[in-house]
């Protein structure tokens, strides 16, 4: 048995005596919802362990059960008429694109979600699951089919499995009507977050936030659906096939649900699923009115659409001893009136300390005022603040780390929905992005000093207001850790990195090979160079071999760093916009880094591993280590020709006695120092005059520039000129000279520029805190690259000189 299922066991009973056999007989007797939190377990311990699930799914199910499961679950409610006994199963309504509070374990807290049902992707069937318990097959109690999306909800039948004991007990109670919660698990691919108080359009419709963020999820995968104990949207349920296709609802019932919830465009059918999900006092005035007979039939007039807030006492009333009243409307008005109080008072009594999903959660349930107090006396005990996104309590609720940082970078010109936020320990995710409400509300921070940021950090962090800049500097001694001014710092230090990348052109780009390796070991490159021509094969005789002689280049990658910190004297002389330029002259630096490299591997002319000769080299190639791709001519017409016929000429497995293959390499890049800048274009230039008329005598007729019909791109960078570069990976300086040049094939092989594999050929970024007697903050930076000649065929130089 494996040792973490094993001490699981043991915490909920198992002997530590217990043989083998013992603890399988102790797992096989616990319940499926108890062998569901046991999966779950088993589940978190991987991941803490840094063993990536390979699929995490989100479910729907009661906000109680949510913060404390490690998959939230959405739940909707079983009907048991619609059982077939012949097939085994039962008709449900799977999802809906009612809003549901289900648990973010991205963000580890709760939202409002709406699942739109024009993004969902559906399969042919899904496995029915107990309780979202994927980690073993006794779980799997049958599958979901007959899937299909509606304008408002998903609907699908699940069938049962014959031959099972636990699927057969699952069916019996479903039969009986013990279980009618279903619970959807799936994946969310693309969703937008809306903060609270916020609105904003998803899909041509206006979505707006309340208490908490509302998630839009706009495309989404069902993954699969389960049998839970307790549901959460009553509109879900499994139908019943009795359902009457011509029933229709009376108007003053529908009325009624439409003022507690229900869509007025809702369907019979969904008017009918929502009627049957009200409980307590709204079940039972429901079905009052659903009941009651209707006078003089359903042409009567309706009653009016918004009822007096408070009608008289004895307003429709029956008589003194308890009689139903006699009016229908009047029953439908004072239920709506009793509702609205009751609401009211709810909320009046909640105020601003407790939570929105409690205050909702009491007024769904239909809790009376009584009851209410207790469960939001407990809300208020457990809030308190906690981690960098908690919202200020003495201020707007919309201060948060997100929006301080988004009006840092504001401060700065920089546009902050072109960035992310980052924790100082990793790349930013996709998630990481800040929003457009994000910006909206840190636009009042633009502008904002070093010790306003520091206070309202601090504010966030610990409840505490400062007063001056001894006191923030105090109390970020204390806490050295500083959870949101680390977050905000870190974010805006790699925004600025990420500007000072991107202000930077890169000459290099388009013509070098790119690869990137998982580690920091020795590389090679291994090339064939195959002998396979036909050979005339004599009567009666057997065909050659064909042989292969392999060869290689070697290269390895290399780390390149620095960091730089901020300390207390600058948020005291308020100096953070000057010394936050620093990451933005550092990300330039990080930008720079390959060309460096590059033109520094191009002028010094390494020697290949695969024949000793250097890359750049005028020896025939029928000699050992011999090129013939160097030459002396300086840039002109005919000298770009000649290079151009050299690298044409270049042969493979050429020999004094075999030709050789022919490779037909033409070159697309031509690099030259700015010395030669004009001369090249006018060399590649793709202009030129013709005649009018063929007898005409034009003075401004120009020949064809046949160079230019080869295409070749000029690259202009000056380092490889008479000033040269510091070589990155020794710290010396290489030059060339203002008459060289270079010709390239660029592609798949030539000079490569390798990168360590999971870091996107950016700069990443870390941040650490000050220690011992200091209080700071500092950042470092590194790029892990290396570059290579791997093949010298594809390559010309000329030297210029001759």
């Amino acid at each position: 048995m494996d040792k973490d299922l094993r001490a699981i066991l043991e915490r909920k009973g198992l002997p530590k005596s217990a043989t083998e056999a013992e603890a399988l007989e102790f797992f096989d007797r616990m319940s499926l919802e108890q062998k569901g939190h046991v999966g779950t377990e088993m589940a978190k311990r991987g991941w803490d362990k840094g063993e990536t699930p390979a699929e995490r799914l989100t479910t729907r199910s009661t906000v109680e059960e949510a913060a404390t499961r490690e998959i939230t679950t959405r739940a909707f409610t079983l009907r048991a008429e619609s059982a077939d006994e012949e097939n085994r199963s039962v008709e449900a309504v799977i999802a809906t694109d009612d809003p549901v509070t289900v648990y973010d374990w991205r963000a580890g807290g709760l939202v409002d979600e709406v699942l739109r049902m024009d993004g969902v992707e559906l399969p042919d069937r899904v496995p029915m699951l107990a309780n979202h318990s994927r980690w073993s097959l006794d779980d799997v109690f049958g599958s979901a089919r007959d899937i299909e999306a509606g304008e408002h909800e998903i609907t699908g039948r699940l069938y049962f499995a014959e031959g099972d004991a636990d699927a057969e007990r699952a069916w019996q109670k479903v039969r009986g009507g013990h279980i009618r919660d279903v619970s959807a698990g799936y994946r969310a691919v693309k969703y937008t977050d809306i903060q609270p108080g916020q609105s904003a359009a998803v899909a041509g419709k206006t979505y707006t936030a309340r208490g908490r963020t509302l998630r839009v999820t706009t495309r989404w995968q069902l993954r699969e659906v389960s049998l839970v104990p307790i549901g959460a949207d009553p509109r879900s349920k499994i139908r019943a096939d009795h359902f009457d296709e011509d029933f229709q609802m009376n108007k003053r019932l529908r009325k009624y649900l439409e003022s507690i919830g229900l869509r007025a465009e809702a369907t019979e059918e969904e008017a009918q699923s929502f009627l049957e999900g009200l409980e307590g006092e709204r079940a039972e005035r429901a079905e009052a009115l659903r009941t009651q007979e209707p006078e003089g039939g359903e042409n009567r007039s309706d009653p009016p659409a918004d009822p007096p807030a408070d009608p008289p006492d004895d307003h429709g009333r029956g008589d003194s001893d308890g009689d139903p009243p006699a009016d229908p409307e009047a029953i439908a008005r004072r239920a709506i009136a009793d509702e609205r109080r009751r609401v009211r008072a709810l909320e009046e009594l909640a105020g601003e300390d407790v939570s929105r999903d409690t205050l909702q959660r009491a007024i769904h349930e239909g809790m009376t005022v009584e009851r209410a107090s207790q469960l939001f006396l407990e809300d208020i005990r457990r809030r308190e603040p906690s981690g960098p996104a908690i919202h200020s309590r003495s201020r707007d609720r919309d201060t948060n780390a997100r929006s301080l940082a988004a009006g840092f970078m504001a401060t700065s010109g920089i546009d902050p929905t072109q960035h992310s936020m980052h924790n100082g320990r990793a790349t930013p995710a996709q998630r990481d992005r800040i929003t457009e409400q994000d910006a909206d509300r840190g636009d009042e921070f633009r502008g904002m000093s070093t010790y306003d940021l520091v206070r309202e950090c601090l504010l966030i962090d610990t409840g505490r207001s400062v007063r001056t800049v001894e006191q923030a500097i105090d109390a970020l001694r204390a806490s050295p850790s500083g959870a949101t001014l680390s977050y905000v710092f870190s974010t805006n230090v790699y925004a600025r990195l990420l500007e000072g990348w991107n202000a930077i052109g890169d000459t290099t780009a388009g013509w070098c090979d790119e690869e990137d390796v998982p580690n920091f070991l020795q590389q090679e490159d291994i090339s064939l160079s195959a002998s396979a021509r036909l050979e005339r094969l004599p009567r009666g005789g057997t065909a050659n071999h064909a042989t292969a002689s392999d060869s290689h280049e070697t290269y390895s990658i290399a780390r390149y760093a620095k960091q730089f910190v901020v300390d207390e004297q600058d948020i005291i002389d308020d100096r953070l916009g000057a010394i936050l330029r620093m990451p933005m002259e550092m990300g330039e630096a990080a930008r720079q880094l390959r060309p460096d490299m590059v033109y520094s591997v191009m002028l010094q002319n390494p020697t290949m591993v695969s024949d000793s000769g250097a890359v750049f080299n005028s020896t025939a190639v029928t000699t050992s280590g011999g090129h013939a791709n160097l030459g002396t001519g300086a840039l002109s017409a005919t000298t770009l020709k000649a290079g151009i016929s050299a690298m044409v000429k270049q042969r493979l497995n050429r020999t004094t006695k075999d030709p050789g293959k022919q490779l037909n390499i033409r070159p697309r890049f031509l690099i030259v120092p700015a010395a030669l800048e004009w001369t090249a274009r006018e060399l590649t230039a793709s202009e030129f005059l013709m005649k009018l008329f063929a007898d005409s005598s034009d003075p401004h007729y120009s020949q064809l520039n046949l160079i230019a019909r080869d295409g070749l791109i000029p690259v202009i960078d000056d380092r490889v000129g008479a000033i040269g570069v510091l070589d990155p990976r020794t710290g010396s300086s290489r030059t060339g000279t203002d008459t060289n040049w270079f010709l390239t094939q660029g592609g798949r092989r030539g000079l490569r520029v390798a990168y360590r594999r999971g870091t996107n050929r950016q700069p990443a970024m870390r941040s650490f805190a000050l220690t011992e007697g200091q209080w700071g903050l500092g950042w470092d930076i590194n790029m892990d690259l290396g570059v290579a000649f791997t093949e010298w065929k594809t390559w010309y130089k000329s030297t210029g000189a001759g």
